[in-house]
C-alpha cells in the first residue's frame, strides 16, 4: 500500500467508525453539554488507532463490524488521554484549535473526561467480546 491508498483507507475507516465514537460519547448526555462532548473528537485526526484496529481485523480474516466498536473504544481512550495531557501541559491549542479545557474551562473539560472515561468502556460492552476488549483498555489506561 502506498500513502495515498493509507490515507484513503483512513478516510474510509473514519467514516465509519466516527459515527460510532460520537453515538457513544453523547449516549446518555444531556442535550446541552453534547458540543462539549463531541467537541475534543470533531476537531481533526486521522483516526489511525481505529484504522489500525480494522487493519489487523482485515489480516485476519476478520469480520469488520465485529471490531468497530472496538476501534471507537480505543480512538476514544486516545482523545481521553489527550485531554488530560493538555491540562496537565496547560497546552491551549491541538490540531490548531483551541484545546477542549481552553475552550470550555477546566472543569468542564474534567467532566467531558469522565465521560470519555465511562465511554470506553460503553463502546467495549458493544464490542463483541466485551471482556476481552474491556481487559485490554483497562491496562492500556493504567499504562498511559
Amino acid at each position: 500500500m502506498n500513502s495515498s491508498e493509507v490515507k484513503k483507507f483512513l478516510k474510509e475507516n473514519a467514516k465509519r467508525v466516527t459515527p460510532l465514537i460520537e453515538e457513544i460519547l453523547v449516549s446518555g448526555v444531556d442535550d446541552r453539554n453534547k458540543n462539549a462532548i463531541k467537541y475534543p473528537v470533531s476537531t481533526g485526526g486521522k483516526r489511525v488507532r481505529p484504522g489500525l484496529v480494522v487493519a489487523s481485523c482485515r489480516m485476519f480474516d476478520g469480520k469488520e463490524e465485529d471490531v468497530l466498536y472496538a476501534a471507537a473504544s480505543l480512538e476514544i481512550l486516545h482523545n481521553y488521554s489527550l485531554i488530560i495531557d493538555d491540562m496537565i501541559d496547560h497546552s491551549s491549542l491541538r490540531r490548531k484549535k483551541p484545546t477542549c479545557w481552553a475552550e470550555f474551562g477546566k472543569s468542564m473539560a474534567e467532566c467531558v473526561g469522565i465521560d470519555y472515561a465511562a465511554s470506553i468502556f460503553q463502546g467495549a460492552i458493544k464490542s463483541r467480546r466485551p471482556i476481552e476488549v474491556a481487559e485490554i483498555l483497562t491496562k492500556t489506561m493504567k499504562t498511559l
